[in-house]
C-alpha cells in the first residue's frame, strides 16, 4: 500500500513546484533511500505527459569520483611541470 504522503508530495512537486507540462524532459535524481518518492515522481510526471528520466545517486559513488578527480589532476599538474608549462 501506498503512503499518502509520498503520493502528496510527488504531486505537488509535479504538478505545482516544477509545473510538469507535456513533452517536458524531467530528471529525477535521488538515493536507494528516497525509492517510494522517486517511482511516485515517475508516475505523476507520466501522468501530467512529461518525459521522465531517472537518476540513481549509489552511496559512495561521488566521494569516488572526487577521489579519482584529484588524482587526474595531480597527474597532469606533473605532465605540464615535466614540459615547462609554468601556466597551470
Amino acid at each position: 500500500m501506498a503512503d499518502i504522503r509520498v503520493e502528496k508530495m510527488a504531486d505537488l512537486l509535479v504538478n505545482y513546484s516544477v509545473a510538469v507540462k507535456p513533452g517536458d524532459k524531467v530528471v529525477i535524481q535521488g538515493e536507494t533511500g528516497g525509492e517510494p518518492l522517486i517511482k511516485a515522481v515517475f508516475v505523476k510526471v507520466l501522468q501530467a505527459g512529461g518525459l521522465p528520466y531517472i537518476m540513481p545517486s549509489l552511496p559512495g559513488v561521488e566521494e569516488l569520483l572526487y577521489k579519482i578527480r584529484q588524482r587526474q589532476t595531480a597527474a597532469v599538474r606533473a605532465r605540464a611541470i615535466q614540459a615547462g608549462d609554468e601556466h597551470l
